[in-house]
């Protein structure tokens, strides 16, 4: 039997699935974006870093991944 916290584990894991996903899109258009226009300039390049939060009482607040357009022809 399924308790509310299996389908809050769930949901919450098929909703960081669906914003990775989002996240990998919208990298995929700015990369493209950035091939198109083609200059002396480099195309721009994601960089990833992992992120944490800490509650102030100290306990782990979440965290994830920013995802940040360095340099580029067009950003």
């Amino acid at each position: 039997m399924k308790t509310m916290l299996d389908t809050f584990e769930t949901e919450k894991t098929q909703a960081a699935d669906w914003f990775r996903s989002l996240r990998d899109s919208i990298v995929a258009e700015f990369y493209a974006i950035e091939a198109r226009h083609e200059t002396d300039a480099d195309a721009g390049v994601f960089e990833v870093t992992k992120t944490k939060r800490t509650s102030d009482d100290g306990s782990d607040a979440g965290g994830g991944e920013m995802s940040v357009m360095r340099g580029g022809r067009v950003f």
